[in-house]
């Protein structure tokens, strides 16, 4: 329907569409091949302009991250839990193969894109910002090892650091899983500086003390906002 509020974006397409038309996908890996019919000839689909869409953006109003990668010649959306082949349908802009989502570029030659935007049918576009990824070594990653605990949910979720990646245990690999995640590759993807994405979608941000020990994290994720999880003492 029209007027869908970039609130309700990740909702309605993770929810009623995407969960119909793809499998799960890790978020930030295109598994396999796009099952699509391969993309019609547009300059837009060229190597140059391909390199400078690849990348990570982050739309503030959402929380959300979407990631964009190159895969088997075509551009691929990593958003949403899965794995979007992307049809070019002008010099920036891209439509979702087989479902009523547009996405769009803002680029300036000969850099790469500053801003993405997605659209689901009529609805608002919601805008992202491009970003670079952090890549914390693993024993940076120990900094955020830990249990977490959330009074609104009243659950505790632990975060251990396994192959030199953090990875949820516990209630939080339940919650993957009714997200559309998948347990056999449930480590949390790096996005910015105290920032990571999990799951189907899920947006962690880790807040410090003035010490600069990690005090928790709030959690954003499909219908809900900023869910506080506070750090346990050891």
């Amino acid at each position: 329907s029209d007027g869908i509020g970039p609130g309700e974006l990740a909702d309605r397409v993770a929810d009623i569409v995407l969960a119909r038309a793809f499998p799960k996908a890790h978020p930030g890996l295109a598994t396999g091949k796009p099952a699509a019919a391969p993309p019609r000839p547009d300059t837009a689909a060229g190597l140059p302009l391909r390199d400078r869409l690849v990348g990570s953006y982050y739309a503030d109003r959402t929380a959300g991250v979407y990631r964009v990668v190159a895969d088997s010649g075509r551009l691929v959306l990593n958003a949403f839990g899965r794995a979007l082949p992307l049809s070019p349908t002008g010099p920036l802009a891209f439509a979702v193969v087989g479902i009523p989502v547009e996405v769009r570029f803002e680029a300036d030659r000969p850099g790469p894109a500053r801003a993405l935007g997605l659209r689901i049918g009529s609805g608002e576009w919601e805008e992202a910002m491009r970003f670079t990824p952090a890549a914390p070594a693993p024993e940076e990653l120990r900094a955020y090892a830990g249990g977490y605990y959330s009074a609104e949910l009243d659950a505790t979720w632990p975060l251990v650091v396994e192959n030199g990646r953090l990875a949820p245990q516990g209630p939080a690999l339940a919650y993957l899983e009714s997200e559309g995640g998948d347990k056999a590759n449930s480590a949390l993807l790096p996005a910015m500086k105290d920032a990571f994405t999990l799951g189907g979608g899920a947006f962690l941000r880790f807040t410090r003390d003035p010490s600069g020990r990690i005090s928790g994290f709030d959690l954003s994720a499909s219908r809900m906002r900023g869910i506080r999880f506070e750090a346990q003492s050891e």
